[in-house]
């Protein structure tokens, strides 16, 4: 695995642990991006494609809810 590669997967672990003991089953901020690097926006964009974050547009910007399913790895 290169470094870009343990990066992806280093965001997927903090975005997934965000929404599972922070926000749970409530809504999610869209400044939840603010001080984020490129590898963690494009791996959040990447969940949202695959349906497991849910995205809402809301004045102003947007809301971020997890509906997938929890892998067991993390």
């Amino acid at each position: 695995m290169n470094k870009k590669e343990q990066e992806k997967e280093q965001a997927y672990a903090e975005i997934m642990y965000m929404f599972r003991y922070f926000y749970r089953d409530a809504w999610a901020p869209g400044n939840i991006f603010d001080g984020k690097s490129r590898i963690w926006i494009q791996s959040f964009n990447e969940l949202i494609k695959q349906g497991f974050i849910e995205k809402r547009k809301k004045y102003p910007g947007h809301e971020y809810k997890w509906t997938g399913v929890w892998p067991e790895k993390y």
